[in-house]
């Protein structure tokens, strides 16, 4: 419980949303992302979220009513995306963006 001023305030216990990397690749050279100048970032390893890894996070957070799929890659990369969004449907609302819309 939080006291702010003359209110209580009580948090929720466990999250409500989670937002998950996708993936870190992307095929874009985007003048305002950090993948097209940062240096440390292009050495990153380049991964894909999985549908088991997936699956894990939303398996230990019960209460999520929102998973919001992003990244700093570009989701559409990953294979997995279409089972990835057919998943959690089924669990929560999911949401996610494509950086192919800012360049």
């Amino acid at each position: 419980m939080i006291k702010l001023e003359s209110r209580t305030t009580q948090a929720p216990e466990l999250p409500q949303q989670v937002y998950l990397e996708v993936t870190n690749r992307c095929n874009s050279l985007c003048v305002s992302c950090p993948l097209t100048y940062d240096h440390f970032l292009r050495f990153e390893p380049k991964h894909h979220l999985s549908w088991q890894q997936f699956r894990t996070v939303v398996d230990q957070l019960p209460r999520i009513d929102r998973a919001v799929l992003h990244g700093i890659g570009e989701p559409l990369l990953n294979p997995e995306l279409p089972r990835l969004s057919r998943t959690s449907r089924r669990v929560v609302r999911t949401c996610s963006s494509t950086p192919m819309l800012c360049c």
